[in-house]
């Protein structure tokens, strides 16, 4: 869509492990998806289309 672009949500679990070890979080699935859905559920009104990884 014109103005929008692409998120690119598609870390594996181990770059996703990095991220939630950097603020002292469990690598779990659980929590991998709760890092998610609080990424979704901010205004994603410039995003076209996401990209996601799948577990």
């Amino acid at each position: 869509a014109p103005g929008k672009g692409i998120l690119a949500a598609d870390e594996s679990t181990g770059t996703m492990g990095k991220r939630l070890q950097k603020i002292n979080v469990e690598n779990n699935e659980d929590n991998r998806r709760c890092f998610r859905d609080l990424l979704f559920s901010t205004d994603l009104n410039g995003v076209g289309g996401i990209i996601f990884f799948h577990e």
